[in-house]
């Protein structure tokens, strides 16, 4: 991969996952059902990862999200409890995601929802944590919310009522036997870390959040992130890898890829009140993130008014 050139990034991860992907279905078909299933993830995340600087009207773009989809989807059927690919209806469209249930027990569990924020897919939500709630007895499950995903390319981006969507996914998943009400959490990252406690403010079946970092008001955070004074001369002086994934970013929030600082208006309206969140909450922020002024700031006002 040649330093920030999106092209070079694209074409590695994709021969990557090409190859890795035919190791996965040649140890399935000879029987070693273990090794084919964590091939198949692989292959899965190595997909993914050919996504990060390929812009969205790219000819390649959905049937490289659809292949990172498929091969996890695969992969999944072979774990025992399985992990299942699953679609939740919403306004006309699906929200598609994953379930695994706690064990093949048929007693209700506690369970987490995983959601995320501003660059996710659902698949990056089951590898970054999904293993370690199973560890610990919960069921997961996780979903793309608009804005993330395949879904912008419906024409469904980011929206300042994120509580919405996160209403049906809750309504979906307490249709689920395996999922005791009364034990329902709910972990946001990135952007996620707004959208989580603003579901929390209005929905109380959430019985815990965690954030990772509070974002108590995206519009304040993105007003003081480099991207809003990313003029098109700023721009231009980018690698090819910088300007994809910042202008990917912005159509994930309906905002022309030409238009970069465009992304601090669209997220007027992106908040939550923490007075209003009155169910038990964590907030984590890495030290790196906590570098930045305001996200300090956001943290310590979540932490002085969160009931």
């Amino acid at each position: 991969i040649a330093e920030g050139d999106a092209g070079s990034w694209q074409e590695e991860w994709l021969k990557m996952a090409r190859r890795v992907q035919a190791r996965g279905e040649a140890s399935l078909a000879a029987g070693h059902l273990v090794s084919g299933r964590e091939q198949l993830q692989r292959a899965s995340y190595y997909f993914r990862a050919a996504l990060i600087s390929m812009l969205p009207d790219d000819p390649r773009f959905q049937d490289t999200a659809m292949q990172s989809r498929n091969l996890l989807q695969q992969a999944g059927q072979f774990f025992d409890p399985p992990l299942e690919y699953i679609e939740i209806p919403f306004e006309g469209t699906v929200l598609p995601g994953y379930f695994r249930r706690a064990d093949v027990g048929t007693e209700p569990r506690k369970t987490l929802i995983m959601l995320g924020g501003g660059e996710t897919f659902a698949e990056d939500l089951v590898f970054y944590i999904a293993p370690q709630a199973f560890a610990r007895g919960y069921n997961f499950l996780t979903v793309d919310l608009p804005g993330q995903g395949l879904l912008p390319l419906e024409g469904r981006p980011f929206r300042a009522d994120m509580n919405v969507p996160i209403r049906a996914v809750v309504d979906f998943v307490l249709t689920r036997p395996e999922v005791e009400p009364e034990k329902l959490a709910a972990y946001g990252i990135s952007g996620g870390g707004g959208f989580v406690p603003q579901a929390a403010m209005s929905d109380k079946r959430l019985k815990a959040i965690v954030m990772n970092s509070a974002v108590v008001d995206a519009h304040r955070l993105f007003a003081t992130m480099p991207v809003a004074t990313a003029t098109q001369d700023v721009v231009r002086n980018w690698s090819t890898f910088k300007q994809n994934t910042v202008k990917a970013i912005t159509w994930r929030w309906g905002v022309s890829m030409d238009d970069i600082p465009g992304l601090v208006p669209a997220n007027a309206g992106f908040f939550f009140v923490p007075e209003q969140v009155s169910c038990p909450a964590l907030v984590l922020v890495g030290a790196g993130e906590y570098r930045n002024e305001e996200v300090q700031r956001q943290q310590a006002e979540a932490m002085e008014r969160l009931a």
